[in-house]
């Protein structure tokens, strides 16, 4: 057997020391004597995915009033550049939102050239994926489910007469951003000479446009249209209006062109309200320069207004001194259809009551008790009591139709002293003269002690009717 002795244990770890220095890893330590990558450790079980720039996915339930929004996100780097979606389980009213991701610190948000502010709102709905880029000192804002193209849908009440128009959003997440689209619903139609401004979801006021980026005075709008506007940076652009790049805008005369240059030739707002004041040529145009008493009436813009309030000292155009009167499509729908003889204004014994002239319809004459047993005759052409002669009897009732004696426009009354071959002279009671005439009732009919009674429409009230009985005579 042999034997090593100290010195040949000795050489021997030495030996394999000096072996296992030059063969074997020391031991790692992360970020000591191995890199991370992106602050995560290399060491221990599992994949890390690399390439390019890290696109982020973290989860925020801070309120919505709450400014400063905590965001938990497993293993994320805040370094420039880096994406991170974020799904707010909240919306976010916070007037400059902040947001501090795994409590790396917390960056404001930016949106399109400015930081988030009251003038300058960031909104979200809750359960939207808002995403953002760290640029090294801000949290810039890209855009928000279901996409950077969002169109937002809101209605706006502001009364037409007034500049500053507000608007309100379905879910109050407007993001004004340079191409945010917003479809409002207006409820009252613009009546607003001068520029008017638009402020959707308080996120703060920008001039309305209408063609690029130059303001006009030259809209309108009708209440209840729907209208779409683009957000260019600087102004809401009505995209969804008619545009031109011009001065004047609308239909001109026919040629190459479907706009002008030319005010004397282009079917402008303008042009139409000259139209209007030519047809209605007793109204005249409003005047800042005349004063104007209570009831007087005028064309200003596109409407025909009555004054309310005394104008003693001329004045710029007031609104809350006039009231809006009916449009000239409603007062042409207002006037009466041309009258057709028998076709909608009656005929009287076949006579048109159209034209120039007079129809002269004899009067009965006033009977009195002293003309018992007389009878009525015509004499030059005037209707008279005379004696009676050849036993003559004459009796004289009155007969009361109620509304609900009518049926399908007739009704029989009894009447005693009539008969099959009496004489009868009919006429309405003085107090029921315009209900009888309006519905053309007539005596149709007569037999033993009944009168039948015809109408053309029912009467709308009890109809008292006049009935003188002859009997006998030659």
């Amino acid at each position: 057997m042999a034997y090593i002795d100290n010195t040949g244990v000795e050489y021997l770890v030495g030996d394999i020391k000096d072996k296992a220095d030059a063969t074997y890893q020391p031991i790692l330590t992360s970020g000591t004597n191995i890199k991370t990558i992106n602050n995560t450790s290399l060491l221990g079980s599992g994949d890390i995915s690399v390439g390019g720039t890290t696109t982020w996915y973290g989860t925020c339930s801070t309120t919505a009033s709450t400014a400063a929004k905590a965001v938990t996100c497993s293993g994320y780097a805040k370094e420039k550049g880096a994406i991170i979606g974020v799904l707010f389980s909240t919306a976010n009213t916070a007037a400059a939102p902040t947001l501090n991701i795994n409590s790396t610190g917390a960056a404001a948000i930016y949106v399109g050239s400015a930081v988030a502010s009251a003038t300058n709102f960031c909104k979200w709905a809750a359960n939207n994926v808002v995403y953002f880029m760290y640029d090294g000192t801000y949290y810039r804002y890209i855009c928000q489910s279901p996409g950077s193209y969002k169109t937002y849908y809101a209605t706006c009440a502001t009364s037409a007469g007034t500049a500053a128009k507000v608007a309100t959003t379905t879910n109050g997440d407007f993001v004004k951003t340079t191409g945010a689209m917003v479809r409002i619903k207006m409820t009252s139609g613009n009546s607003y000479n001068g520029t008017a401004t638009l402020n959707v979801d308080g996120t703060g006021a920008s001039n309305i446009a209408r063609v690029g980026t130059t303001t006009t005075d030259r809209y309108y709008w009708v209440s209840g249209e729907v209208i779409d506007f683009v957000y260019d940076g600087t102004n809401f652009v009505m995209s969804a209006k008619g545009t031109a790049t011009t001065t004047y805008y609308g239909l001109t005369k026919l040629s190459s062109s479907a706009t002008s240059t030319s005010e004397a030739l282009a079917l402008t707002p303008k042009a139409m309200n000259s139209i209007a004041g030519t047809l209605i040529t007793n109204i005249p145009a409003y005047s800042s320069s005349e004063t104007y008493a209570v009831g007087d009436r005028v064309r200003y813009s596109y409407g025909i207004y009555k004054c309310n309030t005394a104008i003693t000292t001329a004045e710029s155009w007031t609104e809350a001194h006039w009231t809006a009167e009916k449009s000239l499509l409603e007062m042409v729908e207002d006037k009466q259809d041309t009258l057709v003889s028998g076709t909608n204004i009656k005929t009287i014994n076949s006579t048109s009551l159209l034209g120039s002239g007079n129809i002269s319809i004899p009067a009965l004459p006033s009977v009195t008790s002293s003309d018992n047993d007389k009878v009525l005759t015509v004499v030059s052409g005037a209707w008279a009591a005379a004696a009676a002669s050849g036993g003559v009897s004459i009796t004289y009732a009155t007969v009361n139709i109620a509304t609900s004696d009518w049926s399908n426009g007739s009704c029989t009354k009894t009447v005693s002293g009539v008969t099959a071959n009496s004489g009868i002279i009919v006429t309405y009671a003085p107090a029921s003269k315009d209900v009888y005439t309006a519905a053309d009732v007539y005596c149709s009919a007569q037999a033993a002690n009944s009168l039948t009674f015809n109408c053309s429409t029912t009467p709308t009230a009890a109809v008292a009717v006049n009935v003188m009985i002859i009997e006998g005579g030659g």
